[in-house]
């Protein structure tokens, strides 16, 4: 995926410009800070007046952390692991006012809660294709989840040589169980549409070898319309029946479990206050009730369940920044920079519970 041709001009006037400073101004006090830096995490730092200053812990064990763009002060998830040890701090990347939404988001593949129309989109590298993996569930607008895992799930797929499709919808969970539209309190009937037309398609067309799925767990049912465990229950009932679907069509599937909602806006608060005061209890964060727990259960062990919170939440707390990283970008959204930092973790956990994936 290309960069647009202005971004392309910004980027090399941003990096013209730090290379001048770094090189004529302070090369020795600074150079450090550039080393693998994104253009957009480069201009940050340059425009950065309030960073939230985190000494933070990265990981030195296998998995290694990912090493990409940011650079080694930036660990972002690895912070979290068994195995760390002290990074000094840096300015937190991304700022809270410049965060940018997941290619998918702005490529339009995300369905309106409104729409009850499919959109496949592909991404991946297919030109020595060993697998086709699917995304779906709901994402990124109001009320969603499976959309966190699309940035680190695009670099495992490139990696690994994976076609991903996406299938994604705004506030809907991919469940057969008809649920309450949030905004008129009346039958969703544009998601349960929805959801039955993706299953159609991956049984039928799409055909991936696995389907890896979330969602958020905020909207109730027309059988609990007040909410709640049972209303959580109820769509987990109905996403085991789609699971189950899938399984009967010959296709895997791989659940995460929903993320931690710490409750409020986390670029906001970072705005006005310091990160310790945006800090959330974790018992606060995460919460029991969850529809792909319930539903793992109702699919009696066939379908494995991906808990990834000790990579978002330590075990008192969950931190508005890790590693340096920003974690959220709303309440429960992550941001896509601290999403890819969790990328090798996800990809250790896919490969040791699916064998369709690992090849075994």
């Amino acid at each position: 995926m290309g960069w647009p041709s202005g971004l392309v001009i910004v980027a090399v006037s941003v990096v013209l410009a730090w290379l001048t400073k770094v090189w004529v101004e302070d090369k020795v006090r600074t150079a450090s800070l550039l080393s693998g830096h994104e253009w957009r995490s480069v201009s940050t730092a340059l425009a950065a007046v309030v960073p939230v200053v985190l000494v933070s812990l990265y990981i030195v064990a296998e998995p290694a952390p990912w090493d990409g763009d940011l650079g080694p002060n930036y660990p972002g998830a690895a912070a979290l692991t068994a195995s760390a040890h002290q990074v000094k701090a840096a300015p937190v990347l991304p700022q809270p006012t410049a965060i940018s939404l997941p290619a998918y988001w702005q490529q339009g593949c995300l369905v309106a809660e409104s729409s009850a129309t499919p959109k496949e989109c592909v991404y991946g590298d297919m030109s020595d294709l060993v697998l086709t993996v699917a995304l779906a569930g709901d994402s990124m607008a109001g009320d969603s989840m499976a959309g966190d895992w699309f940035t680190p799930l695009e670099k495992i797929a490139t990696d690994r040589h994976w076609e991903l499709v996406t299938e994604l919808h705004a506030v809907c969970p991919l469940s057969s169980t008809m649920m309450v539209q949030p905004e008129t309190g009346g039958p969703y009937t544009a998601c349960h549409t929805w959801g039955a037309a993706v299953v159609h398609d991956l049984v039928t067309s799409i055909k991936p070898d696995v389907v890896i799925t979330s969602d958020y767990p905020g909207v109730a049912t027309i059988r609990h319309p007040a909410g709640g465990a049972a209303a959580q229950a109820d769509i987990g009932s109905g996403m085991a029946s789609y699971w189950n679907q899938l399984e009967n069509g010959g296709i895997s599937v791989v659940a995460i479990k929903e993320s931690p909602d710490v409750g409020l806006n986390v670029p906001a608060c970072l705005s006005q206050h310091s990160a310790a005061k945006c800090t959330v209890p974790r018992d606060q964060a995460v919460t029991p009730d969850l529809p792909t727990v319930y539903a793992t259960r109702a699919a009696a062990g066939k379908v494995p369940l991906i808990d990834m919170d000790s990579l978002i939440c330590g075990p008192v707390n969950c931190p508005p920044v890790v590693g340096n990283v920003l974690v959220y970008q709303d309440n429960h959204h992550l941001t896509s920079t601290y999403a890819l930092t969790t990328a090798p973790y996800l990809e250790k956990r896919l490969l040791k519970v699916s064998k369709t994936l690992s090849g075994a």
